[in-house]
């Protein structure tokens, strides 16, 4: 509902629970619930830019690693690509690693069962996700 996605854009990083993060999630892959099939490229990416804007967890995020914004972009894109993992350590994450790491996201979601799994193994391939989840 709106509104509990206005309470949620309230919480910061230092507040996020589990809970929260999973809605945060449900509403930047769904936008509330309300994927349509027509929805463009640019309306996907406009999508990501609001959103990493109204949430004061995800501003805190963009803040420290403005390349944030472009993984959540190319994740959102859903393009499925080849996997290529990243060694990267956080602090030294650029644009060209930050879209590799967001094209990660779709295979390693595809190859397991359970949404969890996709993620941890998306962590795990990608060392400056796993240094984002600490």
């Amino acid at each position: 509902s709106a509104v509990l996605r206005y309470f949620n854009n309230l919480v910061n990083l230092e507040e996020m629970t589990k809970e929260v993060g999973e809605a945060l999630g449900a509403d930047l892959v769904w936008d509330g619930g309300q994927l349509e099939g027509q929805e463009a490229r640019k309306d996907r990416e406009k999508l990501m830019e609001e959103m990493c804007k109204e949430s004061a967890a995800l501003r805190e995020v963009v803040k420290k690693y403005p390349w944030f914004v472009t993984m959540l972009k190319r994740a959102r894109l859903g393009e499925l690509s080849r996997n290529k993992a990243v060694k990267v350590k956080l602090e030294c994450v650029e644009e060209k690693e930050a879209r590799v790491i967001g094209n990660n996201l779709i295979p390693c979601l595809k190859s397991r069962k359970v949404i969890a799994a996709g993620v941890d193994q998306w962590r795990l391939q990608n060392r400056s996700v796993g240094e984002l989840f600490k």
